[in-house]
């Protein structure tokens, strides 16, 4: 999550259409390790029975991010420029990044 939160900083900063690009594939490529490794602590943190409606939630809060934080990218960007964007997006995956670590520590506070 830590290289994800980078690649969307460095988009933000970047001078140049290349350094933008490789910025977003450093981004991208952390995505589907994220998404996976989430599912794997879900489906452990809910009783057996309870193991595929977890992995079910982190699916479809994946795709609801999708469905509205595109269209509220894309707003951004024509309102405001598009590094805006990205600044709202590396904001929040920083904020999700410190809760999440406080509630790993809460539920698991032997790891």
């Amino acid at each position: 999550m830590i290289l994800f939160v980078v690649g969307n900083g460095l988009a933000i900063a970047a001078s140049g259409f290349n350094m933008l690009m490789a910025a977003r594939v450093l981004a991208s490529l952390t995505h589907g390790s994220f998404i996976g490794a989430a599912a794997v602590v879900a489906s452990g943190m809910v009783p057996e029975r309870k193991r595929g409606w977890a992995v079910s939630m982190i699916v479809s809060g994946s795709s609801a991010a999708n469905i509205v934080g595109v269209p509220f990218g894309t707003f951004l960007g024509q309102w405001f420029g598009w590094r805006s964007a990205g600044a709202s997006r590396s904001s929040r995956l920083g904020t999700m990044l410190r809760r999440g670590i406080h509630d790993v520590y809460v539920y698991h506070p032997d790891s």
